[in-house]
């Protein structure tokens, strides 16, 4: 249910060809599968910055690297190629000095102190939480608008984080890079589409 509901309320993604192709964009070395698919969320910057840094990896690295090379045609989101050894990586970012920006540092506090951490893919930084995926959620956005959310528990059941995904076209209209740079919060909807809500529905 929630699997095809995110499909349904997602944009749809068309693949934008390169100016010029560049298959080594794609490569990956010395590729290292996760024990199971999932996003931690980097808690020490976002007690600092109030910016979110995701890393997601899954059982299969390999096949999500062709996933997105076959099915997104770009591993650019908003700028940076997010492909890993350990899967991918890309940042969310909200307006700083804002309530919203706030609320997230505060949060990256609270798991400093008290959430269970885990450490980063690429290096033995502990900074890390795991992230659950609850299901979706209908809400609103900071104008006001309806819209549908990814909802996730960090750290404890009661500290949710709910990002809006379907209103997001799936690339940056304003791209000047070579290959088309895919929207964070679309990309962590076709990821969260794709590897977690399947396995939501079976807990």
């Amino acid at each position: 249910m929630t699997e095809q509901k995110m499909k349904e309320t997602m944009k749809e993604h068309v693949i934008t060809p390169p100016e010029t192709e560049l298959p080594e964009v794609f490569d990956v070395e010395s590729v290292k599968d996760g024990s199971l698919s999932g996003f931690r969320l980097k808690a020490s910057m976002l007690r600092q910055t109030g910016r979110l840094h995701f890393q997601f990896t899954c059982p299969d690295v390999e096949g999500l690297h062709s996933d997105i090379q076959r099915n997104l045609g770009t591993p650019f989101v908003q700028g940076s190629n997010a492909l890993r050894n350990y899967g991918v990586s890309f940042d969310l970012s909200v307006g700083s000095g804002t309530k919203e920006s706030t609320d997230l540092m505060a949060l990256g506090e609270w798991m400093m102190e008290n959430a269970e951490r885990v450490t980063s893919l690429a290096s033995e930084d502990d900074g890390y939480v795991m992230m659950h995926f609850d299901g979706i959620v209908k809400g609103h956005n900071n104008a006001g608008e309806r819209t549908w959310m990814m909802k996730f528990s960090t750290g404890s059941e009661k500290r949710k984080i709910l990002v809006a995904y379907s209103r997001f076209e799936s690339t940056v209209q304003a791209s000047t890079g070579n290959y088309p740079e895919l929207r964070p919060e679309w990309f962590m909807a076709w990821l969260t589409e794709r590897y977690l809500a399947a396995a939501t529905e079976e807990e």
